[in-house]
């Protein structure tokens, strides 16, 4: 199964379960109507609570699921970020190893100069 056929059932999966709880609260708020009809029903109020933790796991259930796709972007910003980080300190490796190179050839022709201009002064 390839991962955009796992995607497209995972969508499905998502929004049958969705269905699933918005016709599960359905019921019950009919069924408590129903209930609540006869006055001081312990029954009804227990439904009641049940209505309200429904709700409140829904809610839960939707706070997680945007706090996921938020990490999954902050994730994927962040590896991107430690991609060009990479480059980066790669650069900087060769850019340190030009400037030692350039700096061994400085020394060796300063020295050059320097032996010349003894030698040109030993000659006057």
């Amino acid at each position: 199964m390839s991962s955009t056929e796992q995607q497209f059932d995972s969508d499905r999966f998502e929004k049958d379960l969705k269905a699933l709880c918005v016709n599960f609260a359905n019921c019950l708020e009919a069924v408590y109507f129903e209930i609540a009809k006869e006055a001081d029903n312990p029954l009804a109020a227990s439904l009641h609570q049940c209505l309200v933790l429904t709700d409140e796991l829904h809610t839960l259930a939707e706070l997680i699921r945007s706090d996921t796709n938020a990490s999954t972007d902050v994730i994927a910003t962040f590896s991107d970020r430690c991609t060009e980080i990479e480059t980066l300190f790669k650069r900087i490796d060769a850019l340190q190893e030009f400037v030692a190179n350039m700096q061994e050839h400085f020394n060796a022709l300063e020295a050059t100069v320097s032996k010349a201009e003894k030698e040109l002064l030993h000659k006057k």
